[in-house]
């Protein structure tokens, strides 16, 4: 694994990826587990573990389904501790993802998120 292939994964992506277990949200996931390391901040495992553990999900995943996977996935992350501030994302919410993959100096960021997409720069 080259130590410079550091994935940040938006939370909506990691969600489908625990729902949907075919899902490209998935292959994507594991994928970047496969050839690099997935990073996360405390911010972004805040707004994972709230969406996650929503009960609108209980009809895709048991609740300890979901547990495992949080527990699996938190050992095989980098944890970095986001210091950027960015604030230029509609949702408020997506600054995060760009201040982590900014601090933990990450190659790839993983979306669907039109929005936050328009702000990253190749």
């Amino acid at each position: 694994m080259n130590p410079k292939q550091y994935f940040v994964i938006d939370t909506n992506v990691l969600i489908s990826a625990v729902l949907f277990k075919n899902s490209k949200a998935r292959q994507a996931l594991n994928k970047a587990q496969n050839i690099g390391k997935v990073l996360i901040s405390s911010s972004v495992l805040l707004e994972l573990e709230d969406v996650l553990f929503r009960t609108k999900f209980d009809k895709y995943v048991t609740q300890f389904e979901r547990r495992f996977f949080l527990s699996n996935f938190l050992k095989t992350v980098k944890f970095v501790e986001v210091r950027e501030i960015i604030k230029i994302c509609r949702d408020p919410k997506d600054n995060k993802i760009l201040a982590l993959a900014v601090d933990g100096k990450a190659k790839f960021i993983i979306t669907g998120d039109q929005d936050l997409l328009s702000h990253i720069i190749l």
